[in-house]
């Protein structure tokens, strides 16, 4: 599109409205809010904790509901978690409903906005979100629940039912995704 663009008006002044550093072009002015250094590093880079593969767009990915940042990629939980041939010590203690399943088939950041994390305060939430079934607006980041996760003193995210949320969709309410401590 943009060489559509140039070859139209050659030597004109052009402008990127809602730009973000995988598009700036050279002669053009950038506009945005994903700008800069701080937005430099957005993607969220994981590996399987089991296999150590690159857990790539369009691979599904389960993160564990009962262990901070412990996640593994589509193939290992087939093989290991769904077929129930839990040989790894990783795994102990794990069964299928422990996992939060993501798709993890868009590959360009994601913002809750209007959404802030009740732990960090930060607004809107980057990534995935993390929202509690039982209270009334409160939601985590995905470092923050890791965070709670692995806290010996937290009460709030051990009793309490949580969905995780990829994409917002404001068309549909879904609390299917939810299946701790019984909760579905």
């Amino acid at each position: 599109m943009y060489e559509i663009i140039e070859k139209m008006m050659p030597g004109s002044k052009k402008i990127e409205l809602f730009a973000r550093n995988n598009n700036l072009r050279e002669g053009w002015l950038s506009v945005g809010n994903q700008l800069g250094e701080n937005y430099q590093q957005w993607k969220n880079i994981l590996t399987c904790d089991l296999c150590d593969n690159l857990i790539s767009v369009g691979i599904k990915r389960y993160k564990s509901k009962k262990k901070a940042n412990f996640d593994i990629c589509e193939v290992c939980f087939n093989n290991s978690v769904k077929s129930k041939v839990n040989s790894n010590e990783k795994l102990k203690e794990h069964s299928e409903v422990d996992f939060f399943e993501f798709v993890n088939n868009i590959d360009e950041d994601i913002l809750h906005h209007y959404f802030s994390c009740n732990n960090c305060n930060s607004e809107p939430i980057w990534g995935n979100r993390f929202h509690c079934l039982e209270c009334d607006n409160f939601d985590l980041c995905e470092a923050c629940f890791d965070k709670e996760l692995a806290s010996e003193n937290s009460v709030h995210i051990k009793s309490h039912c949580f969905s995780n949320i990829e994409v917002m969709n404001l068309n549909k309410v879904d609390s299917s995704s939810c299946q701790w401590n019984g909760c579905a």
